[in-house]
């Protein structure tokens, strides 16, 4: 629209007949798209911040190389769809609440990064895992959602040690915030 090229005017003839409609408006038509960028495995458009997934997201979600390496071996469109949909819903401040029986099944490992360390069960093979963290923008610090991987159950307690080591290295007051929500 904003330039004069075709495109202008197809949109002002679609509006002119009541035959435009605006994908942020409509989640009937944001779920195709998103769905349609996972199929075609549109995946750096899919998950770029300013994308469908991340509107109306109340935190700011950063992304490890990892994830996008695991992401991107995952071959199943539905298995990647059901990450995408965490994904959406951690954006916007949920938090799946596990009952005390699934928590002892989801200890990792009892080292620094155990608290920190969240897990969502994507289907009966992969775990999505990401942690809260802080990073220093304008002076400033921020809490962020990290996701770091997505990997089979077998491969997590590799993941957690190296966290350990990384967390290991924060100050009391960093993990602390680490903490607050």
């Amino acid at each position: 629209m904003k330039n004069n090229s075709v495109w202008r005017k197809i949109v002002v003839d679609a509006k002119g007949r009541g035959c435009y409609f605006n994908a942020e408006d409509d989640k009937r038509l944001s779920k195709v798209i998103l769905d349609s960028l996972v199929e075609c495995g549109q995946l750096n458009d899919l998950l770029r911040i300013k994308s469908l997934i991340f509107k109306g997201a109340r935190w700011k979600v950063i992304f490890k190389d990892d994830f996008w390496k695991s992401f991107v071996r995952i071959k199943g469109v539905v298995t990647r769809k059901d990450v995408v949909a965490i994904l959406m819903k951690l954006a916007t401040g949920w938090r799946d609440r596990p009952s005390r029986s699934r928590r002892k099944k989801l200890a990792i490992t009892n080292g620094a990064s155990s608290p920190l360390l969240k897990q969502n069960n994507v289907d009966g093979f992969y775990k999505l895992l990401w942690t809260i963290d802080i990073v220093k923008e304008n002076k400033k610090h921020t809490q962020v959602i990290k996701i770091l991987n997505v990997l089979p159950h077998m491969e997590i307690p590799r993941l957690a040690k190296n966290l350990d080591t990384i967390f290991g290295s924060y100050s009391i007051e960093k993990m602390s915030l680490c903490f607050r929500r």
